[in-house]
This record gives structure tokens, C-alpha cells and sequence, in this order.
């Protein structure tokens, strides 16, 4: 009988430990926040940009994992440099090495209430459904994480997109 009572008493405290553990590990996982800024450039109040997709590649996988996709996300980038959120993503844990965006458009907003189409990406065509890829060594712990990506424009109105921080 005492027997008996000790392994029921281990069996409750086993499962209200496995609980208790379950709950802080879902309350403690943090999603990956997918961010965009541009810097101050001459004449310029933002930079509007309307994101298509964005998907990262895990390592030693052979498949896009999308992060945002579906539905566009319009983005007005301040030239003040604020940080602007594209999305939020739970991502399985390990080491990713890719991750790619698509845009549907980026404007320029002047000063004079006037928007300019960008046109190319660093002597590319077009834009539009251009999937630019950035190499990333991220490893993402299932705690949380960012990724920056920041726009501006070069001298020949052209769209220059690159990472600026990863942090996991």
C-alpha cells in the first residue's frame, strides 16, 4: 500500500512538472521579427515599399520556408532610420544561411507630396517579383530573433536592399 502511494505521488508530480516546464517553454518562445529602415536621404520623407513575400532557407534543407506570404504588407519607411516591422515568424530551431524578399513596388515620397516609381534594383530591370537573396549565418534558438534589412537609393535611382543586423 505505501508503496503504491509513493508512485502515484512521483506519477502527479511528474505531470505537473511536465506541465509547468511546457508552459514556460511556450510562454518564453519568441518569434522572429522581420524588420525594414532606410536612411535619410536628400528631399525625401520616406520610402514606400510593398512587400510580396519573404521566405528564409534552413541550412542542409532544400526548400524556401515562407515567413510572409499571400497578402502585400505596405511599409512606409521614415528617413529618420525608425524601424518598421514587416512581419512575425515561429521558425523551427537551427542555423538558416539564406533568406530572400519580394517587392511589388518602392516609391519615393518627396517633401512635395510627389512619389517617384523606382524602377531598377542595382542594374536589374525590374522590381517587381525580383526575389533578392541575402546570405545570412542565423541561428535562430526559438527565443526570439531580428532581421534588418535596410533600403536606400543610389545615385542612378536604383533600390539598394542589404541585411544590417541579424540578432537571435
Amino acid at each position: 500500500m505505501f508503496n503504491k502511494k509513493i508512485w502515484i505521488s512521483l506519477l502527479i508530480v511528474s505531470v505537473v512538472t511536465t506541465g509547468i516546464l511546457a508552459a514556460f517553454l511556450i510562454l518564453n518562445q519568441g518569434p522572429l521579427q522581420i524588420l525594414i529602415k532606410d536612411a535619410p536621404y536628400d528631399n525625401l520623407v520616406s520610402i514606400n515599399v510593398d512587400v510580396a513575400a519573404v521566405e528564409i532557407h534552413k541550412q542542409d534543407e532544400n526548400r524556401w520556408i515562407p515567413l510572409m506570404s499571400g497578402v502585400e504588407k505596405r511599409v512606409n519607411c521614415s528617413v529618420t532610420g525608425e524601424v518598421e516591422r514587416i512581419c512575425d515568424a515561429t521558425l523551427e530551431t537551427g542555423t538558416y544561411d539564406m533568406i530572400r524578399i519580394k517587392f511589388n513596388h518602392i516609391r519615393l515620397h518627396y517633401h512635395n507630396g510627389t512619389l517617384c516609381e523606382l524602377q531598377k534594383y542595382e542594374n536589374q530591370n525590374m522590381i517587381q517579383n525580383l526575389w533578392l537573396n541575402f546570405t545570412i549565418n542565423f541561428t535562430y534558438d526559438g527565443a526570439g530573433g531580428q532581421i534588418l534589412f535596410d533600403i536606400t537609393v543610389n545615385n542612378n535611382y536604383e533600390a539598394v536592399v542589404t541585411i544590417v543586423k541579424t540578432v537571435s
